[in-house]
């Protein structure tokens, strides 16, 4: 049988920013390192708390926002827990015997 269950969104988070360094931006949530923007050949380069690149950006506040976006967590959605694929063979109707040499 096949159940769904709803996975809730939790509230986004609350990003602080601060500038230890001229051309770079260190973002903050709950106290804890939740990425950077530097200015580097022209661009701001914004990465996330593990490093990767998240995007490059022309202007501050995009660079911003799309760190923030980053770290949104996903919307709610339903997802199915259970046999989620059913094998065709499963569905079948019993097949009738036949006997070879049958009088």
């Amino acid at each position: 049988m096949l159940e769904m269950t709803t996975i809730e969104q939790s509230a986004p988070p609350q990003i602080a920013w601060s500038s230890p360094d001229i051309n770079l931006w260190v973002a903050t949530s709950a106290g804890e390192f939740a990425g950077m923007i530097e200015f580097s050949q022209g661009h701001f380069v914004v990465s996330d708390a593990t490093g990767s690149l998240v995007t490059t950006s022309t202007n501050i506040p995009a660079a911003q926002r799309a760190l923030v976006e980053h770290t949104a967590p996903q919307p709610a959605r339903e997802i199915a827990t259970g046999l989620a694929y059913k094998p065709s063979f499963l569905s079948r109707a019993p097949r009738t015997n036949y006997r070879r040499n049958a009088a």
